[in-house]
């Protein structure tokens, strides 16, 4: 479809409002798009400008239908092939690596696959929970996050904190905001476990712009005591930004609900 058009076929502006031809003209007429008369009907064109407004005072929503998951396994490929999609070049280790850490903990990575096709990962979180001493090696840089093993990624099995290292955050470059639909999940699934198990403190490294503006924006704190790239988001702490004070504000929530019942 040519975007670049001033004018469009009513065919066009039916699949950029999501409207069947009887309900684009009736809002061609109410919401007063301006046509440009063809020698039909069907030859007619209308103002792409006008049906762009109608489209926003309407809330017509682009995004892609998309399912929040845990990665499975057979999810892995998909979600190497987002890696790929986003970094552009062969930065990435061998897939039997990935499996070995979702085989041990199913639930480090968390994803937005389209509903059509869980074979398309539109955005990922994988958060790997590991000893602090692990976790400062790799911000040093004195081992890579490929060299992570298995063995050393605990299972949620016990009560009590984990420390978590934000092994990758990626999204779709067409589609960003699926980033933050996983994210809003991820910490729905650690405010359902709250308080029997919680998180004392994130890590992470910034090593893409994109990836940078996120830590900023969640307000990580710098640990250049640690390395020029290397962030901490301690969650003991009030929160920031809106994103982790609604968290909290979860937390809180729940605290209170089970004190309430045990009273």
């Amino acid at each position: 479809m040519a975007r670049n058009t001033e004018w469009i076929k009513s065919s066009e502006g039916q699949k950029l409002l999501k409207m069947d031809k009887g309900k684009f003209f009736y809002y061609a007429k109410a919401k007063s798009i301006r046509v440009k008369e063809g020698e039909s009907e069907r030859k007619s064109l209308y103002s792409l400008a006008d049906i762009m407004r109608v489209k926003e005072e309407l809330g017509i929503d682009d995004s892609p239908q998309t399912v929040i998951d845990w990665v499975k396994p057979s999810d892995v490929p998909a979600t190497v092939a987002l890696d790929f999609l986003v970094y552009q070049e062969a930065v990435i280790a061998d897939i039997n690596h990935y499996l070995s850490w979702v085989r041990k903990n199913p639930y480090i990575s968390l994803a937005a696959f389209d509903t059509t096709d869980r074979r398309t990962a539109l955005a990922y979180v994988a958060m790997l929970p590991l000893s602090e001493s692990v976790i400062m090696k790799v911000l040093k840089g004195e081992r890579s996050e490929m060299d992570i093993q298995a063995d050393e990624i605990e299972e949620y099995n016990r009560p009590g904190a984990y420390t978590l290292l934000v092994e990758s955050a990626v999204a779709h470059p067409e589609h960003p905001e699926q980033l933050g639909k996983v994210l809003r999940s991820l910490l729905t699934f650690w405010c359902e476990h709250y308080p029997e198990r919680h998180i004392d403190k994130i890590y992470a490294q910034s090593v893409s712009p994109e990836g940078d503006i996120l830590i900023q924006k969640l307000y990580f704190a710098a640990r250049y005591d640690i390395a020029e790239t290397a962030f901490m988001l301690d969650l003991r702490r009030p929160g920031a930004s809106t994103f982790i004070r609604t968290f909290q504000q979860c937390l809180r929530a729940k605290e209170k609900q089970l004190q309430d019942k045990h009273e």
